[in-house]
């Protein structure tokens, strides 16, 4: 169940949370996704990584992601371990989440803030209670405070490992994120870095957990998205995204966003 917690002045903002719950997962792995908000994640229990961008992240209780939107990311969790989390979502232009947007690394390591970002997250998993604002918005200061404090002076600490053994890998996915717009088709992209099709969809595979061809369009979908909600037409979006094929765009986006751009264009708008 995801709580929404609305606050109209002084600065507004939405904030949604979710606790995940104690859990296993036998495969552990939540599909490559993104979202149009910037995402906070709290891990409370077990150990996870994120990919996030194109690197790694590994998460142990008490550390958190910031997550900008738009972002495309996954997590890989250990198959038939106990996990979990708080996962935060913030649709804001509140300059009480701005500092968050300017950390070195999404990665935020709790360090000796362990205490206070873990009393933060159990409160919005057991203690929130709709009736109590003042208590609520208390505690996002708290959260928001802690991570800032903690993710200012950190580096990124991001790693490449899982790509040590190709370096070709972080070349090619540099060139999507990139130049999205240019690569007709993953067969152009194995071309533009001199592998096959087949060779390509092995190691998005191993690597991130989904093939080529959805991590291209994903990418795409990301930047139209975000061509929309700067003011530019459907077509603008969609031909400055990369998409050839107006029809085919609308379908794809709409199964990805569960609404068409138009009426995405229209709600971001409006709000």
């Amino acid at each position: 169940m995801v709580n929404v917690f609305h606050l109209n002045e002084p600065n507004a903002f939405t904030f949604e949370f979710n606790f995940s719950g104690k859990g296993s997962t036998s495969r552990g792995e939540y599909a490559l996704h993104l979202h149009d908000k910037t995402e906070i994640l709290v891990l409370t229990d077990g150990e996870c990584e994120f990919f996030v961008d194109g690197k790694r992240y590994s998460l142990k209780p008490g550390d958190a992601l910031v997550i900008k939107p738009n972002v495309l990311h996954h997590c890989v969790l250990p198959a038939g371990r106990l996990f979990e989390f708080i996962c935060c979502w913030v649709d804001c232009d509140s300059p009480l989440f701005q500092p968050l947007l300017h950390l070195p690394s999404p990665l935020v390591k709790s360090g000796d803030g362990q205490a206070e970002v873990l009393a933060c997250a159990e409160y919005f998993a057991f203690g929130y209670k709709e009736d109590k604002p003042l208590k609520t918005y208390s505690f996002i200061l708290r959260l928001l405070s802690a991570l800032a404090e903690r993710g200012e002076g950190q580096d990124d600490c991001g790693e490449v490992s899982f790509l040590r053994e190709s370096r070709l890998l972080t070349d090619i996915l540099t060139d999507v994120n990139l130049n999205y717009a240019e690569i007709s088709s993953v067969k152009q992209l194995a071309g533009r870095h001199f592998v096959s099709a087949a060779t390509l969809g092995r190691m998005f595979s191993a690597c991130l957990c989904t093939t080529p061809g959805v991590y291209l369009e994903t990418r795409r979908l990301a930047a139209a998205r975000t061509f929309l909600s700067e003011g530019a037409s459907v077509s603008e979006a969609a031909e400055k995204a990369g998409f050839s094929d107006r029809s085919n765009f609308i379908r794809l986006f709409k199964a990805r966003f569960s609404c068409t751009p138009g009426e995405y264009k229209k709600n971001y708008q409006a709000y």
